[in-house]
């Protein structure tokens, strides 16, 4: 079916192709041919710019997105792994925790605790159960399976994530598309100068004209309030009871909310940006993300055969993912109903290295993820993959899951310390 998806591109690009000789469907370039990478890379940012001063595209079913992929329903009652209280009380006595009143379901909080260990080399769900049951994190007389990914034999697989053979029109194709229709955006703190000129480094290689986001550091009270301004954070938002609550939070130790939520605000930031620039497509990226060296036909061709029409956000990378499985490539995204609401449906789908928005649906997407992000009474959403994930069932969300090897993306972890965390831990 992929394959025969790909062949109608090409043929409809041929089609195009024809057409735009005729009548010039391209403006063309005053600037001579040449094989410099960088002056290519200039070209195109030149375009870009161009583009965002003039436009603003509409999204397009065959562009933005697959018209002929079936969507999704959601089932009515929620997902829940059901389990015998018997079996409830086992894995709490073997996880060493005393029983809080919350009933929370120990034998899927073990195994979710060693899907998040596995920094290095993801594995799919099927191998984090027999790790955990390997490591003595559940009973090894346990037999009762939960599939956190419906359908995991569709994509929660390493070999999802394999190149393919690339053609030199296809490449052609994917980077006149991503020119004329995805944004690219960069969140950087001021202060985190070697992060950028590595993913400049890396995007100037790939042909990718990206505008760079100054991160928001929230340490100041002066911070806070342009950002309240600025319409990154509610103005509703206090920061002290959010962080008096999140002192008092049994699902976890947080040590501090400002690393946090300045991340989120920088995210905010990029969408606000984004959709004033118009583009159809907004892809945000965190300064400490590598992509792939085919990472443009990869988007390209995930948008245009896999991506169904009623998408409006998409992870690139997202780790220990919940949800169903819809093609070689994506899940849905689910809520975890296995948590408490009151604890953000704590514990999966983590990432926000690289998300993909459908930018004219922004305004209500940012409503959401601002009204969970930054609820004082529930600091385990002010981690914005725990908060975009809880609210899963509210909008079109999908992922493609980390495990997928080399897949869209990494996170690269060993070459930076997160700068989210180091300014939780510090006392202001």
């Amino acid at each position: 079916m992929q394959n025969e998806c790909r062949l109608l591109v090409l043929f409809l690009f041929v089609l195009h192709t024809v057409a735009c000789q005729k009548d010039k469907c391209f403006p063309e370039d005053d600037e001579p041919a040449s094989s410099s990478p960088m002056l290519e890379v200039r070209r195109e940012s030149n375009a870009l710019e161009s583009l965002r001063v003039t436009t603003h595209r509409r999204f397009q079913p065959g562009e933005h997105c697959n018209p002929a992929v079936e969507l999704l329903e959601f089932p009515d009652k929620p997902k829940y792994w059901e389990l015998p209280e018997e079996w409830r009380e086992r894995c709490r006595l073997n996880h060493g925790k005393q029983d809080d009143g919350t009933n929370r379901n120990w034998c899927w909080v073990a195994i979710k605790n060693q899907c998040k260990l596995l920094d290095k080399v993801k594995q799919p769900w099927s191998q984090v159960w027999a790790m955990a049951r390997a490591n003595g994190k559940v009973p090894e007389m346990f037999d009762e399976r939960f599939d956190p990914l419906e359908h995991p034999e569709i994509c929660d697989e390493p070999s999802s994530g394999q190149s393919l053979a690339w053609t030199p029109t296809e490449w052609q194709m994917s980077r006149e598309w991503l020119k004329q229709h995805v944004a690219v955006y960069v969140i950087n703190l001021a202060t985190d100068a070697k992060r950028w000129q590595y993913i400049q480094a890396q995007l100037e290689q790939l042909g990718l004209p990206a505008k760079r986001i100054e991160g928001v550091a929230l340490q100041e009270s002066k911070s806070l309030m342009e950002a309240k301004q600025s319409g990154w954070i509610p103005d509703s938002f206090d920061m002290e009871q959010a962080e008096m609550h999140a002192q008092s939070s049994t699902l976890k130790k947080i040590s501090g909310l400002r690393g946090s939520a300045g991340c989120a605000s920088s995210h905010f930031k990029a969408q606000i940006q984004s959709y004033s620039d118009g583009f159809p497509i907004t892809l945000v990226l965190e300064d400490d993300t590598l992509l792939q060296e085919d990472f443009v036909p990869r988007l390209w061709n995930m948008v245009k055969t896999e991506l169904p029409c009623d998408w409006d956000v998409v992870s690139l990378n997202s780790k220990c993912p919940v949800g169903r499985c819809v093609s070689k490539h994506l899940a849905r995204v689910q809520p975890d109903f296995n948590e408490r609401e009151q604890d953000c449906h704590f514990g999966v789908n983590f990432g926000t290295h690289g998300l993909l928005y459908r930018t004219e649906r922004l305004p209500s997407i940012r409503q959401l993820m601002q009204n969970a992000t930054f609820d004082v009474t529930r600091p385990p959403c002010m981690d914005l993959d725990v908060a975009l994930a809880s609210i899963s069932n509210r909008m079109a969300y999908y992922a493609v899951p980390a495990v997928q090897f080399p897949g869209f993306m990494v996170h690269e972890n060993r070459a930076f310390v997160s700068t989210r965390a180091k300014i939780n831990k510090k006392r202001h």
